[in-house]
């Protein structure tokens, strides 16, 4: 599949997916890292589960949707799931949770949940008594609880890893990005900056915008130095990873193409570059050089015209 026709999709950000583009044109998807989930997730804390409730609690799966009714006098049926609750001790809040020590923490728990509604158990994981780590949550659409933040392959960051310290520290770039954008953009190493970055661009993507008279999302231009630190990454960085893909193609190393559909550049007037098809008897063409070319002399030439625009965030 040529890259043009798929760097519009290459990083979903309604979704944890990490979509990682190849030097080839094509890409792969895997679990995310703790960093990508960090990125999305309402709330992130360092903490231990003290305890599982005894008792199930029944809530209407997170985010279920009732088929519509098929006459007037239809009333959809909402059923109830059990889901498990297990306490959480606050240790350090990241994201979110400020104030709070415990929260308590649902999983859809038996059967019921995959029958009535297969997305309530779709990643799901269950939670010990003595585990600890980092913790990626949201809250219930409709219970009295938080939910592990959804999505494939998502599960905490439990201290028992090996790798632990090193995906924690990943995780901190990603809170200091929240919290201090202009400082976590200057960081001297370029895997924080990119990381900071792609966090500050899917935040903004993700917040629910407010809508003027005629309905149209109401944007604001991100500040001037986070915007020319965020054109200054991208031109510092290759188009596509040096080496080629990684191994684990969910590990996203620094690369202009995983942040490039972030930016809405279309919106400055960029054109993809059209595709070379081989003539028989030639190399096939390289698409990552073409696709190079072409971004870096759009910023070269429209650095100083480029606004990056964030939703005013509605109340």
């Amino acid at each position: 599949m040529a890259f043009a026709r798929i760097a519009p999709v290459l990083m979903t950000l309604a979704t944890c997916l990490v979509f990682v583009p190849s030097v080839n044109g094509g890409f792969g998807l895997g679990p995310p890292r703790p960093s990508a989930i960090a990125m999305t997730a309402d709330i992130v804390v360092i903490g231990k589960v003290i305890e599982i409730e005894p008792e199930a609690v029944e809530a209407i799966p997170h985010g279920y949707r009732p088929p519509a009714p098929k006459g007037a006098a239809d009333k959809p049926r909402i059923p109830k799931v059990p889901y498990k609750i297990a306490v959480l001790k606050i240790e350090e809040p990241l994201i979110g949770a400020k104030g709070l020590t415990r929260l308590r923490v649902g999983y859809a728990d038996g059967p019921a949940a995959a029958k009535v509604a297969p997305a309530a158990r779709a990643g799901n994981i269950g939670l010990s008594a003595g585990d600890e780590g980092c913790y990626f949550l949201t809250r219930h659409s409709s219970g009295e609880f938080y939910i592990p933040q959804q999505g494939y392959g998502v599960a905490p960051l439990l201290k028992s890893r090996t790798d632990y310290d090193a995906e924690l520290a990943r995780v901190k770039v990603v809170v200091k990005a929240i919290n201090d954008p202009v400082s976590a953009l200057k960081a001297k190493v370029v895997d924080d900056r990119f990381i900071a970055a792609q966090t500050i661009l899917t935040r903004n993507a993700r917040l629910v915008p407010k809508h003027d008279a005629a309905g149209q999302p109401v944007t604001e231009d991100l500040p001037a130095e986070e915007n020319k630190l965020i054109l200054d990454l991208l031109l510092e960085l290759p188009w596509a990873p040096k080496g080629g893909p990684p191994g684990n193609l969910s590990y996203a190393p620094p690369s202009r193409s995983v942040l490039w559909p972030l930016v809405g550049a279309d919106k400055f007037g960029f054109q993809a570059p059209k595709e070379r098809r081989a003539r028989p008897g030639q190399s096939p063409p390289d698409v990552a050089k073409q696709w190079e070319d072409a971004t870096t002399a759009f910023l070269k030439d429209n650095r100083d015209k480029i606004k990056l625009q964030k939703p005013v965030a509605a109340k």
